[in-house]
């Protein structure tokens, strides 16, 4: 029943994760295919801003939080947290616009503050939805998680976006339709967590408890600087596209990201779950039961995305003409490359979120700082010499350098890695039908659909002749049964 209900759980994040992160995706295709390359460079310029801004401003408190519920600590002071978190942020965005003439000076074709001030705005909205997520995570909410981030903001964000293409509304006001959805996602976030007696209500007294705040900084600082360094890890490429090149070329290579991003959904659904089970683990002592989370989590990952990169690799060209139209078509090789790099990070499994559970957020901190460092002299080595290609070599390698790192302390100190057999059968198999194909693609005696259709067959007969143990075969054939026994009812 345990197992049973922790994939149930699985199933609603990531159908949720899913819903959300193809909302994303849409409103993304519907922005590029409404403006033009150039217009929607600068939106995606806007919603790094948003992004990176939350970050900074959360000081990684919304995580601190989520292990600090779960474990059940006494004294969870969400509210002082998030009143700490509401303050932090509104400075932030008053300190972003103010100073945003000196910060334009830098780019090589001027940007309005008028087009991005929704976005600098909506950060201590966004903060706070992080904040109404950490809470649920901790309390092992999924449907309010889902309900809050992926279906109010994300799928609100569709339809506004959706609607202002349809209606035809001015360009200039698209910035402010992006940003619209955080309204609702917090009003309705903030109706259901006041639900739990943990949680409570605010009170005028929290913001007086704001200093007593700073304990929980010890855990969740470390955090901080490594999650400001990831997002840093897939936005700075932004940055120095629109410093070294023009929003055009931003508008491009962000078409490319937005497809290769997809590969982080699998391991976003996958990590929501797997901290709490990997940290009460750690907190008996079980190493054994640790292993089991990795390897069962790392397994489903590899053998999930590796059809998804393939058909992307061999097609890369053709699918971001079919998404985003004919015009950005050019970022096809780079879109490769990012796909290369994305599907090598799904392989090397949740080793930053067992890291958490450990409670050593401070390689996450160190991993993360070298692969930004290393992010940084790639783009400005790259960029002015190859343009968009050489933002995605800069991404690739300073992630499968992260990955690296992170995998290695989790093996060399801590023992865990991926070591199940039906795994490295799996792999084995699946890498030599993918060169195989590869191979017969490459000498054109099939075509890119063929040779995906090819060895999607022979990946999944793979995974049910090797992939599988026999526990699993017996959970999916009786998952199977009791779906068609609903089915028939």
């Amino acid at each position: 029943m345990k197992n049973r209900s922790l994939v149930s759980k699985t199933l609603l994040i990531f159908a949720g994760m899913a819903l959300g992160n193809a909302s994303i995706f849409i409103t993304n295709v519907a922005t590029a295919r409404y403006l033009s390359p150039a217009g929607y460079g600068v939106i995606s310029l806007g919603f790094t801003i948003l992004t990176m801004g939350a970050m900074l401003s959360e000081l990684g408190l919304p995580t601190g939080l989520t292990r600090q519920i779960s474990a059940q600590e006494e004294g969870v002071d969400f509210w002082p947290v998030a009143s700490f978190v509401i303050l932090s942020s509104i400075s932030l965005s008053v300190v972003i616009a103010l100073g945003w003439p000196l910060v334009d000076t830098v780019f090589s074709e001027s940007i309005s503050l008028s087009y991005l001030l929704p976005f600098v705005v909506s950060i201590p909205l966004l903060s706070f939805v992080h904040v109404i997520v950490g809470g649920f995570r901790g309390l092992s909410n999924s449907v309010g998680k889902v309900i809050t981030q992926n279906i109010t903001y994300n799928i609100g964000q569709l339809i506004l976006v959706s609607t202002g293409v349809i209606i035809g509304v001015n360009p200039n006001y698209f910035s402010a339709i992006w940003v619209l959805s955080l309204v609702p996602a917090v009003i309705i976030g903030y109706s259901m967590i006041t639900r739990y007696e943990i949680i409570g209500t605010p009170h005028i007294k929290d913001i007086y408890s704001i200093p007593d705040v700073k304990w929980l900084l010890k855990f969740s600082l470390p955090m901080m600087v490594s999650m400001v360094l990831w997002m840093a890890l897939q936005h700075i490429d932004n940055i120095y596209i629109t410093v070294y090149l023009d929003a055009e070329d931003l508008g491009l290579y962000n078409s490319a990201y937005n497809i290769a991003r997809m590969f982080l959904l699998p391991i976003g659904a996958a990590s929501y779950l797997y901290l709490p089970e990997f940290t009460s683990a750690h907190r008996k002592s079980n190493k054994k039961k640790k292993n089991q989370l990795y390897n069962k989590f790392t397994k489903w990952l590899i053998l999930s995305g590796a059809p998804v990169a393939f058909a992307i690799f061999f097609n890369s060209r053709r699918i971001i003409k079919i998404v985003f139209g004919a015009e950005y078509s050019v970022a096809g090789a780079v879109l490769s490359v990012l796909t290369a790099g994305f599907v090598i990070h799904l392989s090397l499994g949740l080793n930053d979120s067992s890291l958490v559970g450990i409670g050593r957020t401070k390689y996450l901190a160190y991993a993360n700082t070298g692969a930004v460092i290393t992010n940084i002299i790639l783009n400005s080595l790259l960029i002015p010499q190859i343009g968009i290609m050489g933002a995605g070599i800069a991404s690739v390698v300073s992630l499968i350098a992260m990955n690296a790192v992170l995998s290695g302390i989790l093996y060399y100190r801590y023992g865990i890695y991926p070591k199940s057999r039906s795994l490295r059968h799996a792999v084995y198999c699946t890498l030599i039908v993918a060169l195989i194909v590869s191979l017969l693609h490459i000498y054109n005696i099939l075509g890119g659909f063929m040779a995906t259709t090819l060895y999607a067959c022979l990946h999944i007969v793979i995974c049910i002749l090797v992939g599988l143990t026999n526990s699993e075969k017996s959970f999916i054939k009786q998952l199977v049964r009791d779906a068609y026994r609903r089915s028939s009812k």
